[in-house]
């Protein structure tokens, strides 16, 4: 199995020295994680750097820069999981993305982007 936790010295050693490209292990490994965070990072400051809230509406946006930016083959797809299927925290951890999230940590990205789920009550 290719996801295990990974030691806060592996995750040190990573942010020193990223590792880049893919792994042939799984899909989630099969490409370079930090292009496809750096981007939808930059890309969702850019679209919603006007007040825009709505959901929906930044996610197109991105999608439409995006393929603008000629994003093509895996960095696509893993932008798109990304923006369509986010990496979803709560205050109790992790509700979606956690491969993705473990994948990234391990391969030393900084920044990405996440949803985070608020619960009323």
């Amino acid at each position: 199995m290719c996801v295990r936790t990974i030691p806060a010295w592996r995750r040190r050693l990573r942010q020193v020295l990223p590792r880049r490209g893919g792994q042939d292990c799984c899909w989630f490994h099969g490409g370079d994680w930090h292009v496809v965070s750096g981007l939808a990072v930059r890309l969702l400051r850019e679209v919603s750097s006007d007040g825009t809230e709505d959901d929906i509406e930044i996610s197109s946006r991105m999608m439409t820069a995006a393929r603008a930016e000629g994003l093509t083959g895996w960095d696509w797809e893993a932008f798109e999981s990304l923006v369509y299927f986010p990496i979803n925290v709560d205050a109790d951890g992790y509700v979606n993305g956690r491969h993705r999230a473990s994948v990234m940590m391990a391969a030393g990205v900084r920044k990405t982007v996440v949803q985070v789920m608020v619960l009323d009550g």
